[in-house]
């Protein structure tokens, strides 16, 4: 692996963890609001934006992976839908956020439930393409996407669960 795929796997990953942080510090504005009032206006008009454009510039990173780095577009595919499809529910699990779900993270939400979906079908269509071509072989790094895709399902069942998004 060269610099600069290193150094594009290093974008990637600072974006995806600036899209998992803007739900993570709305749902915690509530609680810092009352405080500090400042602060926790701040921490409700950021968040929104910030996740737009993180989102856009995941995508411009992730084009220019594929055109200039020979990132595979299945690699793209993970890359736009897999790292927020597990942290978002990871972070509302670990930080017992369910209670804001309705009215401050429903956007989020309903951005995470698109790339969960989009993420099965990536691994659907990637086992796929390993158990249909012979040329296709289960590297390391689609174990790793593969088990993540695994690992963000069980969370969604956990969260859709009994004690999950819906009970209170």
């Amino acid at each position: 692996m060269d610099k600069d795929h290193k150094r594009l796997l290093r974008q990637l990953l600072g974006i995806n963890a600036t899209i998992a942080a803007c739900p993570i510090v709305l749902g915690e504005s509530k609680a810092c609001s009352e405080l500090f009032p400042i602060l926790g206006g701040f921490m409700l008009l950021v968040p929104l934006p910030l996740f737009v454009l993180s989102f856009g510039a995941l995508m411009w990173t992730v084009r220019h992976g594929v055109v200039f780095y020979r990132m595979t577009k299945m690699e793209a595919w993970w890359w736009l839908s897999g790292p927020y499809s597990v942290a978002l529910p990871l972070a509302i699990m670990v930080l017992q956020l369910q209670q804001s779900i309705t009215h401050v993270l429903a956007p989020f939400l309903v951005v995470a439930f698109l790339t969960a979906l989009s993420c099965a079908a990536w691994a659907f269509v990637t086992l796929y393409q390993v158990v249909a071509s012979r040329s296709a072989d289960l590297t390391v790094g689609r174990k790793v996407m593969l088990g993540l895709v695994l690992f963000a399902a069980l969370l969604w069942l956990a969260l859709l669960g009994g004690q999950g998004l819906w009970a209170r």
